[in-house]
Parts: structure tokens; C-alpha cells; sequence
């Protein structure tokens, strides 16, 4: 399962500051394929 919790902020991978992920589902076979983040409202400094 591919593992995507990074952000791509301003030239730089950075991690989310409030970590909630999620899984992405593979519709061809309805298995979890992939583990993403979710963006907030904080931003970083």
C-alpha cells in the first residue's frame, strides 16, 4: 500500500501539522491501495 502523508509546500516535503489520513479504495477491486493525508486549516510557520 503506497504511503502519501506528505505535503509539498513551498519547494519542501513537509508532514501535516494536525495528521489525519485517510484511505483510498481501489475501485477495481474495493481494497485499500493507498494512505493519504488531509490538509487542515492551521498553516505552517
Amino acid at each position: 500500500m503506497l504511503d502519501k502523508k506528505l505535503f509539498y509546500i513551498n519547494g519542501k516535503w513537509v508532514s501535516s501539522i494536525e495528521p489525519k489520513s485517510i484511505k483510498v479504495i481501489d475501485p477495481s477491486n474495493e481494497e485499500p491501495c493507498a494512505e493519504i493525508s488531509l490538509g487542515g486549516k492551521k498553516r505552517c510557520r
